[in-house]
């Protein structure tokens, strides 16, 4: 096998694009399979404290085999035993130089498994162990084919560095893009409405509720660009705005306002805004990076945020009717207000009332409501 530096070069950037682009690592695989001149090639790795598969992409195998061995003969892979008790990370298993042919007569692995899809040689490495991952590879060739020669494993040595920074590279990624994916969905389930700037105040990011509020654009709103108040409000409150989010980038203290117009008090609105760290900023990349940034949190103060109906009926076992005069009354609505719009008959109401109390192990309104109340209110899109 001829070790071309350019073809080494041009495998080291595909495993490199492949750490941040996951859909390439099958065609970087692919491609250093080829270069081995090996038939299939197996990455599979394990979450280090539960043992859970934590991946597993196969080259030259059907789909299946790759889940397949990681949920179940992994653990009797005598490659794999001799690759954690024996060799360090990164160092090389060729499997001529550890098991014969009267080893292989005999194993379970071999003979369950290995063999009868058509694979025995093996060129193989643990390219990460520690208290969080486990992750190996493993290159093979079908039955009857010669064993890697110590050519083709000193160029697999010479790549193994890189294998293993990318993908440790990829599994941080992944990481942080489920942390996102965390983080994105409870601030769309969240009733409060969210909107992030950058210090001169343009738009950087809004969650569901926040979004409503600026297409909205009664209380607050985007003009040219940037964040202001509503419409018809006065425009040295807009400076003001401006004003509040500049001191709050620069100093990193929280400020708040009031948002809203006086003759329309159930329109108004708390804004709390409070700076967003800036870290991990890298200095050669200091003009791309985002300026400091606030975070505009906006409540109504019009009337309480209360749990959902279908919190309440999940969460506390009420029925549908009881969920609905239960978050009635944590609005501050009263039996006979409540009775008269839902065009119910009082003793009816009272009769559900005393069933809510049963089931929430409440014995008046006042503990009911501080039960209510204290339940996170989750948007319900459904």
């Amino acid at each position: 096998m001829r070790v071309d530096s350019e073809v080494f070069d041009r495998l080291v950037g595909q495993l490199y694009d492949a750490a941040l682009v996951p859909e390439k690592l099958p065609e970087a695989l692919a491609a250093l399979t080829r270069w081995l001149d090996g038939d299939t090639c197996h990455l599979v790795g394990w979450d280090g404290q539960s043992g859970a598969p934590l991946l597993s992409t196969t080259i030259g195998f059907d789909e299946g085999i790759g889940p397949d061995y990681a949920a179940h003969y992994a653990a009797i892979d005598p490659r794999r035993l001799i690759a954690e008790q024996k060799l360090s990370t990164g160092e090389l298993l060729l499997c001529h130089e550890h098991f014969d042919a009267r080893f292989v007569s005999r194993s379970e692995f071999f003979q369950d498994y290995l063999l009868p899809i058509g694979v025995y040689h093996t060129l193989a490495s643990t390219l990460i162990r520690n208290d969080r991952q486990l992750v190996q590879i493993a290159f093979q060739r079908y039955v009857g084919h010669a064993h890697f020669s110590p050519r083709e494993a000193l160029f697999l040595q010479r790549l193994i560095p890189h294998l293993q920074r990318a993908i440790g590279l990829m599994l941080r990624c992944n990481d942080q893009h489920q942390q996102s994916i965390f983080m994105a969905s409870g601030l769309a389930a969240t009733a409060l409405a969210l909107i992030a700037v950058d210090s001169a105040g343009r738009l950087l990011y809004c969650n569901p509720s926040g979004d409503a509020l600026l297409r909205e654009g009664e209380v607050i709103r985007l003009r040219d660009g940037l964040l202001c108040l509503g419409k018809g409000s006065r425009k040295s409150g807009s400076e003001d705005l401006t004003n509040a989010i500049s001191e709050t980038a620069r100093s990193g203290r929280p400020l708040n306002l009031l948002l809203g117009k006086h003759k329309h008090p159930h329109r108004r609105y708390s804004l709390t805004l409070t700076a967003i760290p800036r870290q991990g900023t890298m200095p050669a990349l200091a003009s791309l990076s985002v300026a400091s940034g606030v975070l505009c949190i906006l409540a109504p103060l019009d009337h309480r945020r209360v749990a959902t109906t279908r919190q309440l009926i999940e969460l506390l076992g009420l029925s549908a009717a009881e969920a609905r005069l239960a978050r009635a009354l944590a609005s501050g609505e009263s039996l006979e207000d409540y009775a008269r719009e839902s065009d119910l008959r009082l003793p009816t109401v009272k009769t559900q009332l005393r069933s809510i109390f049963a089931k929430t192990a409440c014995d008046r309104q006042a503990s009911l409501m501080r039960l209510i109340t204290a339940i996170p209110p989750v948007r319900d899109d459904s």
